[in-house]
């Protein structure tokens, strides 16, 4: 009986753990809990304005998220041309991929949002 509880608890801790690399909990496309299992990775370049911009933003989970509101789903390199920490102008060489990845509740949605990331990626919460 406690093997059964056992591997219970580790399929429970599999799926929370699983679904600790989304940034979201709930889908963008229905608003239901999220599966694990069905995931995509957004992500754009963005370009800062100097090496000390960059390292901050690639410590900041939360500015890379921001800029990719902004920017997802440009095919520019980088996709901006403002450093969204300081607003000075960009440069080629502080250039990163900005990378999230997005759960969805089913395979549905998942497909849904992969026609037009830019269209959904603002109700990612």
């Amino acid at each position: 009986m406690k093997s059964f509880f056992a591997a219970i608890a580790a399929c429970f801790a599999l799926t929370s753990f699983a679904s600790a690399d989304a940034v979201n909990t709930k889908c963008p496309i229905s608003g239901k809990d999220v599966n694990a299992a069905q995931t995509s990775e957004v992500s754009a370049n963005i370009g800062l304005c100097c090496a000390k911009c960059q390292a901050k933003f690639e410590g900041d989970a939360k500015l890379q998220l921001e800029a990719l509101k902004k920017h997802v789903g440009s095919t520019e390199k980088p996709a901006n041309k403002e450093c969204p920490i300081s607003k000075k102008p960009v440069k080629a060489e502080n250039a990163v991929d900005a990378k999230v990845t997005v759960a969805f509740c089913c395979e549905k949605c998942k497909a849904e949002f992969d026609k037009d990331p830019k269209k959904h990626f603002a109700k990612v919460k």
